[in-house]
């Protein structure tokens, strides 16, 4: 959604680039607790309460930012419209844990399979966002509101998933409380910390190179903000494909395994990001990085949930919380290298921590094998 709108809500509020940088660190200050209490709140209530709580959130902040963009977008108080984006990631963390949550713990005997089937919503509502989004850009004159718009309506559409749960639906082997919770915390990051720190260092990447394609592209090779978005749809494609790849095989070849294919395939592609002169080789080498590290998400989850069997809504927002304070350091930091030493820099540093998370998946090896 941030992406391709970053460009054009700079012209549009008439705000230096390095202040719209702060919309996406508020999103992600807002989705921090929202990922961790989304958990709690999955065990505690069930997926009904947890979903509906956070679709209006969700709802909610768009639409008062929208509406704030729209009417007053040169007299706004750009604190203002900080705060209506925190308040619309804690929904959008709500919505992350509670539904990774409830996949884990409703088809646990097949989990790797499922969270990768599901988690291809982020590369398949990723690409039509962005073709969408690119779409109207170029047709409204690089105007954002008609984009987000767009954005609304699918947060809107996130409601009619409480007609799929029936009532009175609860997770199994969820906490009874949020005291129980916290007790268990302890207990539950020493078992999960190995796998908490190789998904933290590659979701920060991914995330970052998702966020800011378009205005590397544009810095790099001169792309419009349309252009970089249209380039983003096909990075989704190669996104879905590979979530949908390793859905098929991580049951035969383990989740381990897999894991270090994904690091070793993003690590191939930031080389070829790094080494690339032309916008083509640069789109592919996102491309490639996006889909080596893209199902780590899933994977990571996948590997949580085999470590621990229990609280697996907590589980789950934990992994995200901790994700989340790293992204949102590192998404300001890429953006900040990308607009003032240039952008070789983030990506060398991208390469640092995919290394880094192999080198801790190391660790999470079976010892079996």
């Amino acid at each position: 959604m941030w992406g391709p709108n970053i460009g054009p809500l700079v012209r549009l509020l008439h705000t230096p680039v390095s202040q719209i940088q702060f919309i996406l660190e508020l999103w992600g200050l807002g989705y921090i607790p929202g990922a961790l209490f989304g958990g709690v709140f999955l065990d505690r209530y069930g997926p009904r309460v947890a979903f509906l709580t956070a679709s209006l959130i969700l709802a909610a902040g768009l639409l008062a930012f929208l509406l704030c963009v729209a009417f007053f977008p040169r007299s706004l108080p750009f604190i203002l419209v900080l705060l209506l984006i925190g308040i619309a990631g804690i929904g959008g963390g709500l919505i992350d844990s509670s539904t990774n949550g409830t996949m884990s713990s409703v088809y646990a005997k097949k989990r790797g399979i499922a969270l990768n089937l599901f988690s291809l919503i982020y590369p398949a509502g990723g690409l039509l966002i962005a073709l969408v989004d690119g779409g109207l850009l170029a047709t409204f004159h690089n105007s954002p509101l008609p984009a987000f718009v767009f954005t609304l309506g699918f947060a809107c559409m996130a409601l009619f998933s409480l007609l799929a749960i029936p009532k009175g639906f609860r997770i199994r082997h969820g906490t009874s409380s949020l005291k129980r919770t916290l007790k268990n915390v302890p207990a539950l990051l020493c078992v999960l910390a190995p796998v908490m720190a190789v998904m933290t260092l590659t979701s920060g990447v991914y995330v970052s190179l998702y966020t800011w394609l378009p205005n590397y592209l544009h810095i790099t090779f001169g792309e419009a903000a349309a252009m970089g978005a249209f380039l983003s749809g096909a990075i989704w494609i190669a996104d879905g494909l590979s979530r949908l790849g390793v859905a098929a095989i991580i049951s035969h070849f383990g989740s381990w395994k897999v894991t270090m294919l994904g690091i070793g395939v993003g690590l191939v592609g930031l080389i070829l990001l790094a080494s690339s002169r032309d916008v083509i080789v640069a789109t592919a080498g996102f491309a490639l990085a996006i889909a080596g590290i893209g199902p780590l998400y899933g994977t990571s989850l996948t590997i949580a949930g085999e470590r621990t069997e229990q609280s697996l809504g907590s589980v789950t927002g934990i992994m995200l919380f901790s994700g989340a304070v790293f992204n949102l350091f590192y998404v300001w930091f890429f953006g900040f290298l990308l607009h003032t030493v240039g952008p070789l820099w983030p990506v060398l540093l991208s390469m640092a921590l995919v290394i880094g998370s192999g080198l801790v998946a190391l660790q999470l090896r079976p010892h079996h094998l």
